[in-house]
């Protein structure tokens, strides 16, 4: 497995377990139940931002994955759903442990900021992609990843990039995060008109009761509560197979829905899968069903939702929930509510999160007349549109700030950009 790409001269290249060290330093099971830590998962990590948040656990109640020390100087690159690129640099020794689904790298040879960026490089990253098994939940061995090579400057270029990539990142990272607050600003706004407009209606003068239930408050006095599977018929997805997997010019190819294909509480085309195999009609997706994603690795996920709009023959996939109800136009509303943020407890957990047909189900809603109904989701369909508008300006300024960082690390560890140039 060669260097794919030509690098400066004067640059090496080698596998990458040559130059680092794959660490297996674990805590061993006969620690302290009382011994406490900072415990990092895969969904602590975010691609191009690092260690984002962690949880203060002790020994004795955390999971059994929560094992694997790290120290200051470390890399630590997501082995287990690697489409993820959960890549971080360690900068601390404060009692750190990451979870087994994480290797942890320790240059040998390499400066450890320059072996993060590395990491963190299209270039390596897309060897990764390339090496993963798995259709769901895709992985790397650490024999593998070692296997990768990469290109090698002399130490004292690798100083001298990671001085110009921490200077030249930090000025686009700052641009990022004042565009993320406005979008995060947006978006409070938005939920905060739809819970208004589901739990109070559109007509502000109208008699108002205690509704009894703690995230809608005060309802119109006309209005009753209700649970969701009293108006709604709720099933799973399909499970299926990687031998399933084909082509979407096979014939009786199905596009399988899954979280990825849900944006904004919209349905979208990304990162398809499409199967090829004994599809029951029950989840065969029709027109304006209700798609819920129902479980999850990352909790922020759980309950995320949309009409299905989508041509073509389409199912909807295991970790799916489809709702099916003549009044799923309000429904879709109701979701994006406080509703499930008030239920959250309720399906978070410390392995994958789930949300039950059964959950789901036994939520209690409120229920307008079939007039306001229709209003009301008619009126939120028109007062989103403008600020769903914003936000996606906004969103795609996101993307080519992250597309130029991206490039701009990729062309330093490549080489085709060298420290003391711009452009």
């Amino acid at each position: 497995m060669m260097l794919r790409i030509p690098i400066p001269e004067g640059w090496g290249e080698a596998p990458l377990k040559d130059v680092v060290t794959f660490c297996t330093d674990y805590l061993p099971e006969n620690t302290s139940p009382d011994f406490s830590f900072r415990y990092v998962d895969i969904g602590s990590v975010e691609h191009g931002k690092g260690i984002t948040r962690f949880q203060e656990m002790s020994f004795s109640e955390a999971p059994s994955r929560a094992r694997k020390r790290v120290r200051r100087g470390d890399t630590i690159v997501s082995t287990v759903r690697t489409y993820l690129k959960a890549i971080a640099h360690v900068d601390e020794d404060e009692n750190f442990i990451v979870s087994t689904g994480f290797s942890v790298l320790r240059p040998k040879t390499m400066y450890p900021r320059y072996l993060t960026y590395l990491m963190e490089s299209d270039f390596v990253c897309d060897e990764i992609d390339k090496l993963s098994w798995g259709v769901s939940y895709p992985a790397i061995s650490e024999s593998l990843m070692g296997c990768i090579h990469v290109p090698i400057p002399p130490f004292s270029e690798q100083k001298n990039i990671t001085k110009e990539l921490v200077e030249e990142l930090g000025t686009i990272d700052e641009a990022s995060d004042a565009l993320e607050q406005q979008v995060r600003a947006l978006g409070r706004y938005r939920s905060s008109l739809i819970n208004e407009a589901v739990t109070k209606g559109l007509n502000p003068n109208v008699p108002m009761k205690p509704s009894g239930v703690e995230w809608m408050g005060y309802i119109p006095s006309e209005w009753s509560i209700t649970k969701l599977k009293y108006i709604a018929r709720t099933c799973n997805g399909l499970d299926y197979d990687s031998e399933d997997v084909c082509s979407p010019d096979d014939a009786g190819a199905a596009l399988v829905v899954r979280s990825s294909n849900i944006s904004n509480g919209e349905m979208v085309h990304a990162d398809d899968v499409f199967v090829n195999t004994k599809i029951p009609d029950s989840v065969r997706l029709r027109k304006d069903d209700l798609v819920i994603v129902r479980a999850n690795g990352s909790p922020a996920l759980v309950g995320k939702s949309a009409l299905f709009s989508l041509d073509g023959s389409c199912v909807a996939g295991g970790f799916m929930l489809i709702c099916r109800s003549e009044d799923n136009r309000f429904l879709r509303w109701v979701l994006q509510s406080n509703l499930l943020p008030y239920y959250r407890g309720a399906f978070d957990t410390t392995t994958i999160n789930r949300l039950s047909a059964s959950m789901l189900g036994n939520m209690l809603i409120p229920w307008p007349s079939k007039g306001e109904r229709e209003q009301i989701a008619k009126n939120l369909s028109k007062v989103t549109e403008s600020i769903d508008a914003v936000i996606d300006t906004k969103r795609r300024q996101l993307d080519v700030l992250k597309r130029r960082r991206q490039s701009l690390i990729y062309e330093y560890v490549t080489g085709k950009r060298r420290v003391g140039t711009k452009g």
